[in-house]
């Protein structure tokens, strides 16, 4: 396997993987993944149509003490499996926003459109915390930072 990119900065025509780590005994509760790009535009990439299940009980793979949950595939994995997502770096440079939320029940009661935009999806989310029927067990982030 490649080398991590911990410095989260890529280059147009790159396929960056994605993915969640914690730790295993971490098995309660579920994960939202989403990404927000330069442009407002956000993208629920888990679940989503393709890979609905998100309960971390069922998702990931354990080694070593930790789970690793890929959200986001190589070029050659989603070649074995359509339904994986994978993605190349395009010309929209900047900060792209990879976000993952463990609650303690599914984020929102329905599944999200796979493009939406950031207002949308910041305004829904708002309305879920305020009714306080979710709890957000933790939040991480990580930017990918394009450039030419």
């Amino acid at each position: 396997a490649p080398e991590p990119n911990m410095t989260g900065i890529y280059s147009v025509g790159e396929n960056p993987t994605i993915d969640i780590l914690m730790p295993a005994e971490l098995d309660s509760g579920y994960l939202w993944v989403a990404i927000a790009d330069v442009s407002g535009n956000l993208f629920n990439i888990l679940p989503n149509i393709n890979r609905q299940e998100h309960a971390l009980a069922e998702i990931g793979a354990v080694a070593e003490g930790m789970r690793d949950v890929r959200v986001a595939h190589s070029l050659a994995e989603q070649a074995q499996d359509g339904r994986r997502l994978a993605f190349l770096v395009d010309d929209t440079f900047g900060k792209t926003l990879v976000m993952a939320l463990h609650t303690d029940r599914p984020l929102f009661g329905e599944l999200r459109p796979t493009n939406e935009s950031v207002r949308a999806f910041a305004e829904d989310l708002a309305e879920v915390l305020a009714a306080d029927e979710v709890t957000v067990h933790a939040i991480a982030t990580r930017l990918i930072d394009s450039r030419k």
